[in-house]
């Protein structure tokens, strides 16, 4: 049996979240409600199973992020660079369409308008200098290559 297969982690994983839940709203009670918390990461909203969801990977030249951003258009988007910390932040707006309604209420009403900010702090082995980015399909697609890591030498005692 695989290591991470094994009953105890399912139980351990499905404790972290309610943990996490339980945290999250008793450190931000009024997250719920608006979705769009400002910050460093995105607290997980249960009714939209979160926002800025990213997916961060180590490939054997550079380092492959995707950020979900549905329905946020590029001029809508502000990507920040800071190579003191090796992160990226990346902030957007949704602005709430003003117009007068006639013809009746709302009967569901889901969709989240406000800011939103997510900050990914990579290896220091990531060369942020040289890092890509696009947006596709409603995903911001990073490639962010990996600079060379000095290695360890000999030191001869004179």
């Amino acid at each position: 049996m695989s290591l991470s297969h094994r009953p105890q982690d399912r139980f351990r994983t499905g404790f972290d979240r309610l943990l996490q839940d339980f945290e999250n709203d008793f450190l931000f009670p009024t997250a719920a409600l608006t979705a769009f918390p400002l910050g460093g990461s995105m607290v997980t909203h249960r009714g939209t199973g979160g926002l800025l969801r990213t997916d961060l990977k180590d490939t054997e030249t550079a380092f492959e992020m995707k950020v979900d951003m549905p329905g946020v258009s590029k001029e809508e988007i502000n990507i920040n660079v800071d190579e003191s910390n090796n992160s990226i932040t990346i902030t957007t707006e949704r602005k709430e369409e003003k117009k007068e309604e006639t013809d009746g209420g709302w009967l569901v009403r889901e969709r989240t308008f406000g800011k939103a900010q997510r900050t990914q702090v990579l290896p220091q082995t990531a060369d942020l200098s040289r890092a890509q980015v696009e947006l596709k399909d409603g995903t911001l697609h990073f490639t962010v290559p990996k600079r060379e890591v000095p290695g360890s030498r000999t030191l001869s005692i004179k």
